[in-house]
């Protein structure tokens, strides 16, 4: 699925609703999607905090992303809540061997194509590809809430904290 997809089934959840995304550490494979839903789907239909049932929402976006969202004006969720869908994560994770928690995976379009480096093949990436530009497309997971990821979650890497990080080094000459 991808974003614009995730919008559509959420377009009756309020733009505030509150997002969580966990980024695998590489692509999942079909059988990994698979498993993985069998213990996010039923999480999401059965969630609540508190005992008030949550209006809520999990799936798998580009192969690569856990993403929840709760719409809170019908409940709200508190830690206890949150707390449910990170043990659910940690469980998935060292269950499959795949590493939902690694701040230092960079994804981003490589044309049509979602790709997931670590910080030293993306920073490689980013300072020796003639073809990187500050346009290329990169995903911001800091996003927080349905709008943000409708408009602030895929971004051109010159817009995106990224840039702070994995920039190209500037060239000057120290020659007078």
């Amino acid at each position: 699925m991808n974003k614009e997809q995730l919008l559509e089934r959420l377009s009756d959840y309020n733009s505030n609703s509150r997002v969580w995304i966990y980024q695998a550490d590489r692509k999942l494979t079909t059988g990994e999607i698979d498993i993985i839903d069998s213990h996010i789907q039923p999480f999401a239909k059965t969630w609540a905090h508190h005992g008030k049932d949550l209006k809520s929402y999990a799936g798998i976006l580009y192969d690569l992303f856990i993403v929840f969202v709760v719409d809170e004006t019908t409940a709200e969720v508190g830690g206890c809540g949150i707390d449910g869908s990170v043990h659910l994560v940690q469980k998935i994770s060292s269950g499959m061997n795949i590493d939902f928690f690694n701040r230092f995976a960079v994804s981003f379009f490589n044309g049509d194509t979602v790709e997931c480096l670590n910080k030293k093949y993306f920073t490689e990436l980013v300072t020796t590809d003639k073809n990187w530009t500050d346009g290329t497309l990169v995903f911001n997971n800091q996003v927080n809430t349905l709008a943000a990821l409708n408009t602030n979650w895929i971004i051109p890497f010159k817009d995106s904290w990224h840039k702070n990080f994995f920039s190209k080094s500037d060239s000057f000459n120290l020659s007078l």
